[in-house]
Parts: structure tokens; sequence; C-alpha cells
């Protein structure tokens, strides 16, 4: 059964829930309705279900996914995850292309960090370019980040390794 009845927004793989401050959650999704849409999208889930109208907030612009370009299929991939204080909400985005759909080649990554208003569904940028390529964890008392990155920053080859940032 669809959550919601109707057209739903088109959005990226990346999804994630947090408590709200009435005793619901909010699923929050990145919209890709069209090329560079660049909001987070909260919907608010009670016991009669989620409601289809959703919050907006500024995010990095994603690419539409497998959205064909001179051959080329592009995506955009990554993770969401809120802090354990539920105060802060990490989304890595990692774009890749597809030649003749083989395997992927990554582009860039980057990992956007948001404060997080659990009464409102709101999001705001802190910080918009740690590096990052696909994985994302706070600690548990939500001061450090976790970002795994294989991908520089200008899109050039590096380690896999785990970084740790301070929040």
């Amino acid at each position: 059964k669809e959550a919601i009845e109707g057209e739903n927004p088109f959005t990226t793989e990346q999804l994630a829930a947090a408590p709200n401050c009435s005793g619901g959650y909010w699923i929050v999704v990145h919209a890709a309705r069209f090329p560079g849409d660049n909001k987070l999208l909260a919907f608010e889930l009670t016991t009669k279900g989620l409601n289809p109208k959703y919050v907006e907030s500024n995010s990095y612009p994603s690419p539409f996914p497998l959205l064909s370009i001179y051959g080329f299929k592009y995506g955009s991939f990554g993770q969401m995850e809120f802090s354990p204080n539920n105060k802060m909400m990490a989304i890595t985005a990692s774009e890749y292309f597809y030649t003749e759909m083989k395997h992927p080649h990554p582009c860039r990554g980057k990992c956007e960090l948001h404060s997080f208003d659990p009464s409102t569904g709101t999001f705001h940028v802190l910080v918009d370019s740690l590096p990052a390529m696909y994985g994302v964890a706070f600690s548990p008392d939500s001061k450090l980040l976790y970002t795994s990155t294989c991908i520089d920053l200008d899109g050039s080859p590096i380690p896999s390794r785990i970084i740790q940032h301070d929040v």
C-alpha cells in the first residue's frame, strides 16, 4: 500500500525518521522532482497515518535520478542520519555516472550537516561541504560525526577512510 495516496513526490534514496514533539514522527526525504531540486521534505507521521502535506527546507541541489545526458546516466546516492539528541541531521550526497549502465564511476561526494527543529520539521544548513562519499553516523553523545570517503571534494580518488568531525 502506498503511504501517500495519489501522486508521490519524486525523491532520492535518502530517507530517515525522527520523533517530533507531539508523540509522532517526521519522515524525511530529499526531493528530486526536477534537476537541481534542493529541498528536504519532512512528512509528519501520526496515529492517523502520513500527512501528504510536507514541510520544505533547503539542502544541496540533487541531479534528477538516472537522468540521461549525452549517453551517461546520472544519479544521487547517499545516507541520511539524525543525531541521537534529535537536534541535527547529516546527509551525504554521492554523484555517479554510468556508462551504458555498467559499473558506476564516482564523480564527487559531500556531506551536509543541518540543525533540526522537531516541533516544526524544519532544517537549517550548518555546514555544507564536509568530505564524504556515502556513509554517515553520529556518536552516541551527538558531539562527533563520522563520514566515509574515497573521493575528495574535487572528485579525485583518495584512499578509503573514515573521517571524524567535531559537531
